[in-house]
């Protein structure tokens, strides 16, 4: 009898001691450098991190942020940036596994504390395996209090960010909902982050506006995009080829196109091993002339009778709606439009849901489920669209009809 009550306390504190190691882990996690900073070209995006950073001080967020934009637009990078400031008590959680449930999401969530958390013990419980069935719930909490108790300011919580890198998984998305719900609304115990892979991931999100809120990131500013090219040509590119007049030229080339930052990264993956300023300025028209041409295919493509959408109105009538309606109504206006709007009266999720079946659509688009916003995806888009719409329109024939889906 002896033996057995010695056996069990023995585990009862082994157990102890992992769930301890568990919350060591925790508080010491960090976010790590995003690959813009590694490589010193990371520009400051002065509104959107200020939001962010508000939101990381509540005490009590009863929320989580979702943090939405299309592909390219750096929110990881921006979310990596922010959290850097943290310091410890900070998880970035990247989310490959498809169809993840709660509980699976739970232990990806432990094991990523885990896995950077450099032990200094040999014992058993010194792995990158979280204990069986452990609870995150009582280990965030258990951090929030030794981090206060550490010297951390009052109403500090930990930080879970959960990076889903793909979209068009409804079931793993609505679980990260659910388990970010748990975890920073209902019962603050971090504060939480959901991070998208594109804007369309919006409308697999559950509905539960209440608890979200909302940071979107979109195109870099006129002056955002120029400190990026600065910050490059300084960083990578000698003085003797990056000359003023070389990065002006490249800059009044380049920025009437496009802003998106991940244009920006392909942009000077382009202008590397440049030899002399001949060839700075030369390779970056180079680039900019092949950018328009792809932004012309994208127009031409999206504006395909196949993406039409057929809708029936209160009285039964059918209605059709094609996207060169809504070019034209985007040209005309000059900036984004709201859906529904005058002449393309498409509610947003059935127009994203349509293009996502078209890649020359969705590259030719930027659509915001949040704001139900949508515009052309760059300047190059937008001009593209222009020429293409001075044409006379092709008559509509058996071909349209055939081929145009109903919604």
């Amino acid at each position: 009898k002896e033996a057995a009550e010695t056996r069990q306390k023995t585990i009862e504190t082994t157990e102890v001691s992992r769930e301890q190691f568990e919350v060591q882990a925790i508080l010491a996690a960090h976010a790590p450098f995003s690959a813009a900073e590694k490589r010193e070209v990371y520009v400051q995006r002065d509104a959107l991190e200020e939001t962010l950073k508000s939101f990381l001080k509540l005490i009590d967020p009863r929320s989580y942020m979702v943090v939405v934009g299309p592909r390219g637009a750096g929110k990881s990078t921006l979310v990596s940036h922010v959290l850097t400031e943290l310091g410890r008590g900070v998880l970035i959680v990247k989310i490959t596994q498809l169809s993840a449930t709660v509980p699976e999401l739970e232990e990806l969530v432990l094991k990523a504390a885990l896995e950077q958390y450099a032990p200094k013990t040999e014992s058993w419980y010194a792995t990158a395996t979280p204990l069986k069935d452990a609870n995150l719930a009582e280990r965030l909490k258990a951090a929030a209090k030794a981090g206060r108790e550490g010297g951390r300011e009052e109403g500090w919580l930990p930080t879970v960010a959960l990076e889903i890198t793909s979209s068009g998984d409804n079931r793993l998305i609505k679980n990260a909902c659910t388990l970010l719900k748990e975890l920073a609304a209902d019962n603050p115990l971090c504060h939480g982050l959901l991070v998208l892979s594109s804007s369309f991931a919006v409308a697999e999100l559950t509905d539960d506006r209440y608890r979200q809120l909302f940071l979107r990131v979109g195109q870099f500013s006129h002056d955002e995009a120029s400190a990026y090219l600065d910050a490059h040509f300084k960083a990578h590119v000698p003085g003797e080829i990056a000359t003023v007049a070389a990065v002006t030229a490249v800059k009044e080339r380049i920025l009437p196109l496009t802003t998106l930052p991940n244009a920006f990264d392909l942009l000077t993956q382009e202008l590397s091993n440049i030899t002399n300023e001949a060839g700075l300025v030369a390779r970056a028209e180079a680039w900019a002339s092949k950018f328009e041409a792809a932004a012309r295919t994208d127009v031409e493509g999206a504006a395909n009778s196949v993406l039409n959408i057929f809708i029936r109105d209160e009285t039964g009538k059918e209605r059709c709606f094609s996207t060169r309606n809504l070019m034209r109504e985007l040209l005309d206006t000059g900036w984004p439009i709201k859906l529904p709007s005058p002449t393309f009266d498409v509610p947003p999720d059935m127009f994203a849901s349509k293009i996502r079946e078209s890649q020359k659509a969705k590259a030719a688009f930027t659509v915001d489920l949040v704001s139900e916003m949508v515009d052309f995806a760059s300047a190059a888009h937008r001009k593209a669209a222009a020429e293409l719409l001075s044409l006379p329109p092709p008559t509509s024939s058996l071909w349209s009809g055939l081929f145009g889906r109903r919604m």
